[in-house]
């Protein structure tokens, strides 16, 4: 694939936003930046936390709910939980799904972005079955932070 006009868009965007969440340099575009950062900032963190939960590519290095719960006994309810989330998830060469979303539009730097994208879909779909899979973690744990935000 070559570098088009989008590519170049994305390219900007990022620096754009390398220098303007340092410290904005023009009031008047203060709110749009900090708006940016907060949603790619929950987007980040919800791959994060789903890649943990499903235990995607798990190498020696990472954390993932397999490890965390080793020697704790799972309810059939986690593991129904963790195939939705799986399932709604999907996977990187699933082009449209979003765990490829994720990946192609907001974590590399792809051909595939531009200056902005709309990623108003995500949150209701995979929000839900991120707090399914957490609130089963919880039972099974008594993680004080965890039964905080689960209740």
């Amino acid at each position: 694939m070559t570098v088009s006009e989008d590519s170049w868009k994305a390219f900007e965007y990022e620096v754009w936003m390398f220098f303007e969440t340092r410290t904005p340099r023009d009031p008047a575009i203060a709110d749009d930046v900090v708006a940016n950062a907060l949603t790619e900032s929950a987007l980040l963190h919800t791959r994060v936390l789903i890649e943990a939960l499903i235990n995607k590519n798990s190498r020696d290095d990472d954390v993932n709910l397999d490890r965390l719960l080793a020697g704790i006994v799972t309810s059939a309810e986690l593991l129904a939980a963790q195939t939705a989330l799986k399932t709604a998830y999907g996977t990187a060469d699933a082009v449209g799904s979003p765990c490829w979303t994720l990946n192609k539009r907001l974590a590399h730097l792809t051909n595939e972005r531009g200056d902005s994208f709309d990623y108003g879909p995500l949150r209701p779909l995979l929000d839900p079955l991120v707090f399914e899979v957490l609130r089963e973690v919880a039972a099974a744990t008594l993680r004080p932070v965890l039964r905080h935000y689960t209740r």
